[in-house]
């Protein structure tokens, strides 16, 4: 049922929502004519029904569930408009996405749900850093990282904010640890109305045609404004609750703070949750950067003790203290046996409360006045195991270890079937230490008492966590007991904030009016009908009159697969995946593998089966299984794990891989043989011929032949006398299969660099024996053929222990992914704890560069750092070493995994290209493209324009022997 082109059908749209899904379709035949009227308009593949795609974009961060019934992709402002007016037309509800990182079920929709595409995701660094202007879909760690060289950043610090986007930042007012929100930076914002009115408040022509033409909505909006200023009472209190953070219905604020409405209008949309309209683009003021800092972990006695500390630290200023997160006595526990936080932690008893304290300032001296001045400050309070402020990064990475620790700590250990919720509210400073003894006593009544405490003291915001079940009636009511008593306990009790940072959603939309009272919620009211009087822009979030939405359309977590079971699904992981714009991300194929047990459970295998059309292609085999995603995941989930168990479990092991594995020598002189023929072949009828015929062919299972093809290796470069070597040199199976391509300069396969560098370094290497037949065992591994990839890499790794001498000559490994699988299976078994295993980066570096001298090239280089070298963290030596041989290296932003995953780019050269898409515009500077894993190169010198090799070619090139060795 994916749409094809411009094929929406009233019966299509219908069915995905009521029929496939047995869900009540909402508004269902308006969207199926929205659907039929829009299709025209938008490029082919904007409009989506496919039913997999739609049940896995009906789970985001929060714990609600609500399944599309279409979804559109739009990639600028013209395609947008056309949207507004049919949905205009047909009163259809949009929701915007970006990363769906929010936690209040604000992303989700049972309408239509809008994802934004590429074009959006644009940045520019203006006045020298002090402002940045970024299109909805840039990461906000994208955006710091062009802020860096300018020693600025973004003023907003989410938890998320490697993976959130700017859209989502604004539209949420996001913070975090630091106190300032986009509101308090926002300089300019491009905004587009539910009728189509786009305002860029940065442009004159644009300001000055708006106030024309929408000129009774500004009166009206004044009004508003002048209501709430005439009331004393009101306004002051709107003040006042502003002096917390809060993310509790639409910023009132923004009526008070300015005098022009349109200036109103413009803040008024940071904090809308997409409810009033479309943020396309935002400019915001920058904040510099600590040229030098350092952090404390401080312990404290009971909550009372660090509260008292807290009001303390609070009077300093936020010029002294940069922040200070709490950590109650259950947060501590919960990551007291986890790698990396400081040992102290392991034994701490119960009620003991820590402070994360750091300050930072432009010179040194400045900084250890303000480290005196706040131990001055804490040291009637603190306990004698605090750790003392340090400026060591490796000593502040600990400390900060256990705040980021929290969060995966209960998220893995929770009872599987439930989820990990974290509310968000806020105290006055003032009233902390009352207010967090009132929290606890509240969550041990309610039967929370594992409930872990923490958050951002100075703005006296607390976020507390909790494992909650909603399987069974008396789940659900517990946690509405438990919410009821929280409001209870913020309003009424401290005049505190529901939302602090988090946003609205679903989740708080009943308390709105609870918080703010009758007056304020009006205010609310009248401007979501001045500004989308249809109701057309995310309908249910935010302000919504039903009492008990945020106990409807629970998404379930049922127990499905011990590999996943754990995922809390916040979609951090999706940002490092290779197929995320070409079929499922990480996230996405765990709910759908969640969805399906699901229907299997309920005995529901019509449903299943229509699903599992679309599974194979979209879960399975399009997943580069490169395992990024567990280096972003909070509780170390390898998605691949679970694409490697589905292969295996679609195509059991038999005896062809045990063959192959039994005669490998064999497989590999085939493969050498069939690159020679292609070339042949490519010789008479030209590679570019030969490449679009496997392209019309491969539909019907024909390998694609790219041009950048490697030519066959040909013979391996001499070893040493193996009685007398300084290392084991073990060439992958690729390198003594493939060589360079054909318009490669250097014909040299990758052993005979090898075999240079070592001669001017005045090193002997030696072979692995019956080397024609080793393998690590990575290509029966991605198969899911498990039995034969164990097999193999056990020869390897004894064959290496061996000859290494139990580990005393280090062993280079000539490509990254063989070195990676090789550690990953040596870890397991401590026989090989000695064992020397070194991707080429590394070897490098500490064994060749103090034989070498080096002459770093004026060229600028292009450097594509492995996904199995970022899993090894070796991509800091890659680095490292292509910057001592290169004055300019580039490493393109957001390409983590090149997609290429060892055969895929030739049998789904699609998923190559989608991860490469943006490879070829940061680039184009480049005189050469590195790497190292020769497979890789392949893809990545097809969508480059670049020829991409080993880095060892690249030391070779640069270097020379040194004359003192």
């Amino acid at each position: 049922m994916a749409m094809h082109g411009n094929q929406a059908t009233t019966e299509q749209t219908v069915a995905t929502g009521r029929n496939l899904f047995n869900q009540s379709a909402t508004n269902a035949a308006a969207i199926a004519a929205f659907a039929r009227d829009i299709s025209p308009q938008l490029p082919a593949g904007a409009l989506n029904t496919n039913p997999l795609d739609l049940i896995a974009k009906s789970h985001d961060a929060s714990f609600y569930q609500l399944i599309p019934q279409l979804i559109l992709r739009i990639d600028n402002l013209e395609q947008l408009q056309q949207v507004l007016t049919a949905a205009q037309r047909y009163q259809v509800g949009l929701t915007f996405r970006a990363a769906g990182t929010s936690l209040s079920g604000q992303t989700l929709t049972d309408q239509v749900l809008v994802q934004l595409g590429n074009g959006f995701c644009y940045s520019q660094i203006e006045q020298d850093g002090l402002l940045i202007r970024c299109g909805p879909m840039v990461r906000g760690g994208d955006a710091n990282s062009l802020l860096k060289p300018y020693g600025r950043m973004i003023a907003p610090v989410p938890a998320s904010l490697a993976s959130a986007t700017i859209g989502g930042i604004c539209a949420n007012n996001a913070s975090g640890m630091n106190a300032l929100d986009t509101y308090q930076v926002l300089h300019a914002i491009k905004l587009v109305l539910a009728d189509g009115t786009v305002l860029d408040s940065a442009d004159p022509h644009s300001v000055s045609a708006f106030r024309q033409h929408k000129a009774k909505l500004l009166m009206d909006l004044s009004a508003v404004a002048a209501t709430l200023r005439s009331d004393e009472v009101l306004s002051n209190r709107i003040r006042r609750k502003y002096q917390l953070k809060n993310t509790t219905g639409y910023g009132l604020r923004a009526l008070l703070d300015f005098a022009d409405p349109l200036q109103m209008l413009c803040h008024l949309m940071i904090g809308s949750e997409g409810t009033l309209g479309f943020i396309a683009e935002v400019t915001q003021r920058t904040v510099a950067l600590d040229p030098c800092s350092a952090s404390a972990f401080l312990l404290f006695q009971d909550l009372q003790q660090a509260g008292l500390a807290v009001q303390a630290l609070a009077l300093l200023g936020r010029q002294v203290v940069g922040a200070c997160e709490l950590l109650d006595d259950k947060a501590l526990a919960a990551v007291r046996h986890q790698a990396g936080v400081p040992p102290v932690v392991a034994d701490l008893e119960a009620g003991v409360t820590a402070l994360l304290v750091q300050t930072g300032a432009d010179t040194a001296e400045a900084l250890a006045s303000q480290i005196d001045l706040i131990e001055q400050t804490i040291t009637p309070f603190k306990d004698r195991r605090s750790l003392t402020f340090s400026t060591d990064a490796g000593v502040c990475q600990q400390y900060w270890n256990v705040r980021k620790g929290v969060f995966p700590a209960v998220g893995a250990t929770r009872a599987a079937g439930t989820t990990a919720l974290i509310e968000d509210v806020c105290y006055p400073v003032a009233r902390l230490t009352e207010a967090l003894a009132a929290l606890r006593t509240l969550l041990n009544q309610h039967g929370y008492a594992d409930a872990v405490i923490y958050g951002h003291a100075l703005d006296g915001n607390m976020h507390f966590i909790f494992a909650q079940g909603f399987s069974t009636e008396a789940d659900k009511r517990r946690y509405q007991d438990l919410i009821d008593a929280v409001v209870c306990h913020v309003v009424d009790g401290f005049d505190g904030s529901l939302k602090a940072e988090h946003g609205t959603g679903r989740n708080m939309a009943p308390f709105v009016r609870r918080e703010w009272g009758d007056k304020a919620y009006a205010a609310m009211r009248r401007i979501k009908q001045l500004l989308d009087p249809n109701g057309i822009f995310n309908p249910g979030v935010l302000l919504n009159d039903d009492p008990l939405v945020h106990l409807k359309q629970l998404k379930p977590l049922p127990i499905s697969n011990p590999l996943i079971d754990a995922c809390i699904e916040c979609g951090f992981c999706e940002r490092v995946c290779p197929s995320r714009n070409l079929t499922m991300t990480p996230r996405q194929r765990i709910v759908a593998n969640r969805h399906l047990a699901t229907l299997d459970a309920e005995g529901k295998a019509k449903l299943s089966a229509e699903l599992l059309q679309h599974h194979d292609y979209q879960a399975v085999q399009t997943c580069a299984a490169c395992g990024l995603c567990a280096t972003q995941c909070p509780v170390g989930i390898n998605t691949g794990d679970l694409t490697r168990q589905s292969r295996s479990l679609a195509r059991p092991e038999g005896k062809l891989s045990q063959t192959l594995a039994e005669h490998f020598s064999t497989v590999t002189t085939i493969a050498g043989v069939g690159l020679t023929l292609g070339h042949a072949t490519a010789r008479i009828v030209g590679a570019g011929r030969l490449q679009r015929l496997t392209q019309r062919l491969h539909p019907y299972g024909s390998p694609v032949w790219l041009s950048t093809m490697p030519t066959s290796a040909g013979a391996l470069a001499p070893a040493d006398e193996q009685n007398d070597v300084d290392f084991i040199y073990l060439p992958s199976c690729v390198s003594r299969v493939m060589g360079p391509q054909t318009d490669n300069p250097d014909p040299r396969n990758l052993t005979h660099i090898v075999r240079a560098l070592a001669n001017k370094a005045g090193l002997r290497f030696g072979y692995p024996a019956a080397l024609a037949s080793q393998c690590c065992g990575l290509p029966f591994q991605s198969k899911g053929q498990f039995h034969a990839s164990a097999g193999k890499s056990a020869e390897v790794l004894e064959e290496l222990w061996q000859q290494s001498q139990q580990g005393k000559r280090p062993v280079l490994v000539d490509t990254s992914p063989c070195a990676h699988k090789l550690l990953e299976d040596a870890a397991k078994d401590p026989r090989y704890a000695q064992l020397q295993l070194l991707e080429p980066a590394s070897f490098a570096l500490k064994y060749l560069l103090p034989r070498l001298q080096l002459t770093p090239t004026a060229h600028s280089i292009a450097l594509h750092q492995t996904c199995s070298s970022r899993r090894m963290q070796a991509d800091g030596a890659q680095l490292q070493l292509a910057m001592l041989l290169s004055r300019n290296v580039v490493v393109p932003q957001d390409i983590h995994c090149c997609g290429f995953a060892g055969d895929k780019g030739f049998q789904l050269p699609e998923l190559n290209a989608a991860a490469l898409a943006p490879l070829q515009a940061q680039v184009s500077s480049c005189q050469g493209g590195y790497s190292t894993s020769r497979t890789c190169e392949i893809g990545l010198s097809a969508h480059s324009g670049l020829i991409y090799q080993s880095l060892l070619q690249l030391l070779d090139q640069q270097s020379s022997a040194d004359a003192k060795c």
